[in-house]
Protein backbone atom coordinates (compact mmCIF):
# COMPACT_ATOMS: atom_id res chain seq x y z
CA UNK A 1 0.00 0.00 0.00
CA UNK A 2 2.79 2.45 0.82
CA UNK A 3 4.34 1.59 -2.33
CA UNK A 4 0.98 2.56 -4.13
CA UNK A 5 0.94 5.58 -2.22
CA UNK A 6 4.44 6.44 -3.13
CA UNK A 7 4.09 6.09 -7.25
CA UNK A 8 0.51 7.94 -6.83
CA UNK A 9 2.89 11.11 -5.71
CA UNK A 10 5.76 10.87 -8.22
CA UNK A 11 2.91 10.37 -10.90
CA UNK A 12 1.37 13.71 -9.69
CA UNK A 13 4.50 15.23 -8.84
CA UNK A 14 5.81 14.63 -12.67
CA UNK A 15 2.42 15.91 -14.01
CA UNK A 16 2.36 19.30 -12.30
CA UNK A 17 5.84 19.90 -12.98
CA UNK A 18 5.28 18.99 -16.72
CA UNK A 19 2.19 21.27 -16.66
CA UNK A 20 4.25 24.30 -15.17
CA UNK A 21 7.28 23.52 -17.90
CA UNK A 22 4.24 23.67 -20.71
CA UNK A 23 2.51 26.94 -19.30
CA UNK A 24 6.00 28.59 -18.83
CA UNK A 25 6.66 27.87 -22.20
CA UNK A 26 3.13 28.64 -24.12
CA UNK A 27 3.48 32.01 -21.85
CA UNK A 28 7.49 32.73 -22.96
CA UNK A 29 6.32 32.07 -26.70
CA UNK A 30 3.34 34.41 -26.55
CA UNK A 31 3.55 37.69 -28.17
CA UNK A 32 1.06 40.09 -28.90
CA UNK A 33 -0.22 41.47 -32.13
CA UNK A 34 1.63 44.38 -32.52
CA UNK A 35 -1.60 46.95 -33.94
CA UNK A 36 -3.55 45.83 -30.82
CA UNK A 37 -0.64 46.54 -28.68
CA UNK A 38 -0.37 49.92 -30.31
CA UNK A 39 -4.67 50.23 -29.82
CA UNK A 40 -3.74 49.61 -26.13
CA UNK A 41 -1.32 52.19 -25.91
CA UNK A 42 -2.99 55.19 -27.41
CA UNK A 43 -2.18 58.47 -26.17
CA UNK A 44 -5.52 59.61 -26.00
CA UNK A 45 -5.73 57.07 -23.05
CA UNK A 46 -4.11 56.79 -19.95
CA UNK A 47 -3.46 52.87 -19.89
CA UNK A 48 0.21 53.45 -20.86
CA UNK A 49 1.44 52.44 -17.76
CA UNK A 50 1.90 49.07 -19.03
CA UNK A 51 4.76 48.91 -19.55
CA UNK A 52 6.75 45.48 -20.41
CA UNK A 53 7.02 44.68 -24.07
CA UNK A 54 4.78 41.63 -24.76
CA UNK A 55 0.98 43.46 -23.91
CA UNK A 56 -0.23 39.71 -23.46
CA UNK A 57 1.80 39.93 -20.15
CA UNK A 58 0.17 43.73 -19.01
CA UNK A 59 -2.40 43.38 -15.95
CA UNK A 60 -6.20 43.26 -16.71
CA UNK A 61 -4.91 41.80 -20.90
CA UNK A 62 -5.94 38.58 -21.57
CA UNK A 63 -4.74 36.80 -24.90
CA UNK A 64 -5.61 33.72 -26.68
CA UNK A 65 -2.82 30.96 -25.92
CA UNK A 66 -3.66 30.09 -29.92
CA UNK A 67 -3.49 33.30 -31.82
CA UNK A 68 -2.26 35.76 -28.90
CA UNK A 69 -5.17 37.85 -30.02
CA UNK A 70 -6.47 40.18 -27.47
CA UNK A 71 -9.73 38.69 -26.08
CA UNK A 72 -10.50 40.18 -22.62
CA UNK A 73 -10.01 43.30 -20.96
CA UNK A 74 -10.46 43.35 -17.04
CA UNK A 75 -10.14 47.25 -15.93
CA UNK A 76 -12.44 47.87 -13.52
CA UNK A 77 -9.94 47.17 -11.16
CA UNK A 78 -6.74 48.90 -12.32
CA UNK A 79 -7.65 52.83 -10.91
CA UNK A 80 -6.78 53.91 -14.57
CA UNK A 81 -8.10 57.58 -15.55
CA UNK A 82 -8.88 59.52 -18.80
CA UNK A 83 -10.52 58.99 -21.94
CA UNK A 84 -10.92 55.22 -23.36
CA UNK A 85 -9.83 55.99 -27.08
CA UNK A 86 -11.79 54.52 -29.85
CA UNK A 87 -8.25 53.25 -31.28
CA UNK A 88 -9.36 49.84 -28.99
CA UNK A 89 -11.81 49.32 -31.85
CA UNK A 90 -8.77 47.58 -33.16
CA UNK A 91 -9.24 44.85 -30.72
CA UNK A 92 -11.60 42.60 -33.29
CA UNK A 93 -11.05 39.67 -31.34
CA UNK A 94 -12.10 41.13 -27.84
CA UNK A 95 -15.25 39.20 -26.28
CA UNK A 96 -15.21 40.29 -22.57
CA UNK A 97 -14.86 43.64 -21.42
CA UNK A 98 -14.96 44.75 -17.69
CA UNK A 99 -15.14 48.86 -18.20
CA UNK A 100 -14.38 51.50 -15.96
CA UNK A 101 -16.40 53.75 -17.92
CA UNK A 102 -18.95 53.99 -21.38
CA UNK A 103 -16.73 54.86 -24.15
CA UNK A 104 -19.44 56.64 -27.19
CA UNK A 105 -18.04 54.22 -29.71
CA UNK A 106 -18.96 50.94 -27.71
CA UNK A 107 -21.77 50.08 -30.05
CA UNK A 108 -19.33 49.52 -32.47
CA UNK A 109 -17.71 46.77 -30.82
CA UNK A 110 -19.55 43.95 -32.27
CA UNK A 111 -17.37 41.21 -31.37
CA UNK A 112 -18.11 41.98 -27.59
CA UNK A 113 -20.03 38.94 -25.75
CA UNK A 114 -19.67 40.01 -22.18
CA UNK A 115 -19.87 43.35 -20.79
CA UNK A 116 -19.53 44.03 -16.92
CA UNK A 117 -20.11 47.83 -15.80
CA UNK A 118 -21.39 47.43 -12.55
CA UNK A 119 -17.53 48.46 -11.33
CA UNK A 120 -17.44 51.57 -12.90
CA UNK A 121 -18.27 55.03 -10.88
CA UNK A 122 -20.13 57.22 -13.10
CA UNK A 123 -23.92 58.44 -13.55
CA UNK A 124 -25.61 59.28 -16.50
CA UNK A 125 -27.82 57.83 -19.40
CA UNK A 126 -27.21 54.54 -20.64
CA UNK A 127 -25.82 54.50 -24.27
CA UNK A 128 -29.14 53.06 -26.33
CA UNK A 129 -26.09 52.26 -28.94
CA UNK A 130 -25.87 49.12 -26.74
CA UNK A 131 -28.51 47.37 -28.52
CA UNK A 132 -25.96 47.63 -31.50
CA UNK A 133 -23.66 44.78 -30.06
CA UNK A 134 -25.76 42.23 -31.63
CA UNK A 135 -23.72 39.55 -30.00
CA UNK A 136 -23.99 40.50 -25.76
CA UNK A 137 -24.57 37.60 -24.28
CA UNK A 138 -23.32 39.20 -20.67
CA UNK A 139 -24.85 42.88 -19.85
CA UNK A 140 -24.42 44.05 -15.90
CA UNK A 141 -25.40 47.18 -15.43
CA UNK A 142 -25.89 47.20 -11.71
CA UNK A 143 -26.36 49.89 -9.31
CA UNK A 144 -23.77 52.96 -10.41
CA UNK A 145 -26.09 55.94 -10.69
CA UNK A 146 -26.99 55.29 -14.52
CA UNK A 147 -30.68 55.66 -15.13
CA UNK A 148 -32.79 54.46 -18.67
CA UNK A 149 -35.24 56.51 -20.16
CA UNK A 150 -36.07 53.87 -23.40
CA UNK A 151 -34.93 50.20 -22.87
CA UNK A 152 -36.27 49.17 -26.82
CA UNK A 153 -33.13 48.81 -27.25
CA UNK A 154 -32.20 45.84 -25.16
CA UNK A 155 -35.05 44.14 -27.80
CA UNK A 156 -32.23 44.41 -30.10
CA UNK A 157 -30.23 42.00 -28.36
CA UNK A 158 -31.05 39.02 -29.77
CA UNK A 159 -28.10 36.72 -28.09
CA UNK A 160 -29.04 37.81 -24.58
CA UNK A 161 -28.86 35.37 -21.59
CA UNK A 162 -28.41 37.54 -18.95
CA UNK A 163 -28.91 40.61 -17.67
CA UNK A 164 -28.27 42.50 -14.63
CA UNK A 165 -30.12 45.85 -14.13
CA UNK A 166 -30.65 46.26 -10.01
CA UNK A 167 -30.59 49.83 -8.63
CA UNK A 168 -30.83 51.56 -12.25
CA UNK A 169 -33.27 54.36 -12.31
CA UNK A 170 -35.96 53.78 -14.60
CA UNK A 171 -38.80 55.61 -13.90
CA UNK A 172 -38.13 57.99 -16.75
CA UNK A 173 -39.36 55.43 -19.14
CA UNK A 174 -42.96 53.97 -18.44
CA UNK A 175 -42.42 51.17 -21.16
CA UNK A 176 -40.02 49.49 -19.43
CA UNK A 177 -40.89 45.33 -19.00
CA UNK A 178 -42.10 45.04 -23.16
CA UNK A 179 -38.40 44.86 -24.97
CA UNK A 180 -37.03 42.50 -22.13
CA UNK A 181 -40.58 40.63 -22.59
CA UNK A 182 -39.05 40.77 -26.76
CA UNK A 183 -35.40 38.82 -25.97
CA UNK A 184 -36.08 35.48 -27.97
CA UNK A 185 -34.16 32.97 -25.07
CA UNK A 186 -33.29 34.91 -21.37
CA UNK A 187 -32.11 32.66 -18.96
CA UNK A 188 -31.52 34.65 -15.74
CA UNK A 189 -32.87 38.12 -15.18
CA UNK A 190 -31.73 40.64 -12.25
CA UNK A 191 -34.53 43.95 -12.48
CA UNK A 192 -34.39 44.31 -8.31
CA UNK A 193 -34.80 48.11 -6.83
CA UNK A 194 -35.46 49.67 -10.08
CA UNK A 195 -36.63 52.78 -9.19
CA UNK A 196 -40.46 53.01 -11.07
CA UNK A 197 -42.43 55.51 -9.13
CA UNK A 198 -44.90 53.67 -6.59
CA UNK A 199 -47.78 54.60 -9.18
CA UNK A 200 -46.65 53.28 -12.00
CA UNK A 201 -48.30 50.03 -13.76
CA UNK A 202 -46.78 47.86 -15.42
CA UNK A 203 -47.51 45.29 -18.10
CA UNK A 204 -46.54 41.96 -15.94
CA UNK A 205 -49.58 40.17 -17.66
CA UNK A 206 -47.89 40.07 -20.80
CA UNK A 207 -44.38 38.94 -20.54
CA UNK A 208 -42.84 36.25 -22.15
CA UNK A 209 -40.52 34.78 -20.41
CA UNK A 210 -40.79 31.06 -20.70
CA UNK A 211 -36.95 30.21 -20.56
CA UNK A 212 -36.19 32.22 -17.61
CA UNK A 213 -34.67 30.04 -15.21
CA UNK A 214 -33.62 33.24 -13.03
CA UNK A 215 -35.91 36.08 -12.09
CA UNK A 216 -35.26 38.65 -9.29
CA UNK A 217 -37.72 41.51 -9.30
CA UNK A 218 -37.81 42.06 -5.39
CA UNK A 219 -37.97 45.98 -3.97
CA UNK A 220 -40.06 46.83 -6.71
CA UNK A 221 -43.54 48.94 -6.18
CA UNK A 222 -44.96 46.39 -8.42
CA UNK A 223 -48.86 46.99 -8.20
CA UNK A 224 -49.89 43.50 -10.34
CA UNK A 225 -51.66 40.53 -9.08
CA UNK A 226 -49.52 37.06 -9.80
CA UNK A 227 -49.35 36.40 -13.48
CA UNK A 228 -49.18 33.22 -14.41
CA UNK A 229 -46.00 33.11 -16.63
CA UNK A 230 -43.83 33.82 -13.42
CA UNK A 231 -44.85 30.24 -12.15
CA UNK A 232 -42.83 29.00 -15.38
CA UNK A 233 -39.47 29.35 -14.16
CA UNK A 234 -37.41 26.50 -12.96
CA UNK A 235 -34.58 27.36 -10.29
CA UNK A 236 -35.05 31.14 -8.92
CA UNK A 237 -37.67 33.55 -8.12
CA UNK A 238 -38.12 36.50 -6.17
CA UNK A 239 -40.76 38.84 -5.56
CA UNK A 240 -40.36 39.87 -2.32
CA UNK A 241 -41.17 43.44 -1.10
CA UNK A 242 -43.47 44.37 -3.32
CA UNK A 243 -47.00 45.59 -3.79
CA UNK A 244 -48.16 42.14 -5.95
CA UNK A 245 -51.70 40.74 -4.83
CA UNK A 246 -53.88 37.92 -5.64
CA UNK A 247 -53.86 34.45 -4.38
CA UNK A 248 -51.27 32.09 -5.09
CA UNK A 249 -51.71 29.65 -8.13
CA UNK A 250 -51.90 26.09 -7.77
CA UNK A 251 -49.87 25.66 -10.65
CA UNK A 252 -46.80 26.53 -8.50
CA UNK A 253 -46.43 23.48 -8.01
CA UNK A 254 -45.40 22.58 -11.55
CA UNK A 255 -42.17 24.25 -10.38
CA UNK A 256 -40.06 20.83 -9.59
CA UNK A 257 -36.27 22.31 -10.49
CA UNK A 258 -37.40 25.25 -7.97
CA UNK A 259 -34.81 25.96 -5.72
CA UNK A 260 -35.83 29.71 -4.30
CA UNK A 261 -39.26 31.23 -4.09
CA UNK A 262 -39.30 34.36 -1.80
CA UNK A 263 -42.81 36.15 -1.93
CA UNK A 264 -42.58 37.60 1.46
CA UNK A 265 -43.60 40.82 2.50
CA UNK A 266 -45.98 41.69 -0.52
CA UNK A 267 -49.01 42.05 1.84
CA UNK A 268 -51.57 42.29 -0.25
CA UNK A 269 -51.35 38.63 -1.63
CA UNK A 270 -53.52 36.82 0.62
CA UNK A 271 -56.09 33.37 -0.37
CA UNK A 272 -54.88 29.86 1.20
CA UNK A 273 -51.38 28.36 0.17
CA UNK A 274 -52.67 25.58 -2.11
CA UNK A 275 -51.05 22.03 -1.41
CA UNK A 276 -49.50 21.49 -4.30
CA UNK A 277 -46.66 23.18 -2.56
CA UNK A 278 -45.67 20.15 -1.25
CA UNK A 279 -44.81 18.87 -4.55
CA UNK A 280 -41.74 21.09 -4.56
CA UNK A 281 -39.34 18.81 -3.81
CA UNK A 282 -35.90 20.88 -4.86
CA UNK A 283 -37.21 23.83 -2.53
CA UNK A 284 -34.19 24.66 -0.21
CA UNK A 285 -35.98 28.35 0.39
CA UNK A 286 -39.56 29.26 0.67
CA UNK A 287 -40.42 32.87 1.96
CA UNK A 288 -44.14 33.94 1.56
CA UNK A 289 -46.55 36.66 3.25
CA UNK A 290 -48.12 36.13 6.70
CA UNK A 291 -51.45 36.63 5.24
CA UNK A 292 -51.21 33.49 2.94
CA UNK A 293 -52.99 30.70 5.16
CA UNK A 294 -51.91 27.70 5.02
CA UNK A 295 -54.26 24.49 3.97
CA UNK A 296 -54.66 21.66 6.08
Amino acid sequence: MRKLKAIILCVLLLWLLCSTILRSCRANNLVCNEKEKQALLDPENQLSSWSIKDCCGWRGVHCSNASSRVLKLKLADLNLGGEISSALLKLEFLAHWDLISIPSFLGSMGSIRFLDLSSACFGGLVPPQLGNISNLRHLNLRGNGLFIENLSWISHLSSLKYLDIDGIDLHRGRHWLEPIGMLPSPLELHLSDYQLDSNMTSSLGYANFSSLTFLDLSYNSTNQELPNWLFNLSKYLDLSINSLHGNIPSSIGNLSSLSVLNLDDNPLINGTLPTSVGRLSNLIMFDYCSKVRIEV
